[in-house]
């Protein structure tokens, strides 16, 4: 590709990105007169006014997509809270458990420590 087609190019494709930013209004051409004048400040007005409702609209959006982030943050918070209470309840119940188990095995080895230590009394020692 040579200069003068890359420049070419390269004003072509400007041309194509720039075409969807550009606002063209015509305006009337007599602007001396009461009644143009006029149709200006009306066009203005209603041109102010739909910006405005436009902003309103962007702002409430906003506003709105605040409040749902906002909630699922809480949400999250709430069932992070929740499941936490949830797993330090069940690791009680089993530090409850094991400590019953410990206490069991405990017991059971005792006894059969009194078993041993015993006499047996078929064969009549002491």
């Amino acid at each position: 590709m040579g200069r003068e087609e890359k420049n070419e190019f390269d004003q072509k494709h400007a041309y194509k990105q720039a075409l969807p930013f550009c606002v063209v209004n015509i305006w009337p051409r007599n602007l001396d007169s009461i009644h143009g004048n006029a149709q200006i400040l009306r066009l203005f007005e209603r041109k102010d006014e739909e910006i405005f409702r436009i902003s309103e609209n962007i702002r409430d959006k906003v506003f709105d997509r605040e409040k749902v982030i906002q909630r699922l943050k809480d949400l999250n918070e709430y069932y992070l809270r929740r499941i936490n209470g949830s797993i330090e309840g069940k690791k009680e119940i089993l530090t409850q458990l094991y400590e019953a188990i410990d206490l069991l095995s405990f017991d059971v080895k005792r006894t059969r420590e009194e078993h041993v230590s015993l006499p047996n009394k078929r064969s009549g020692t002491l």
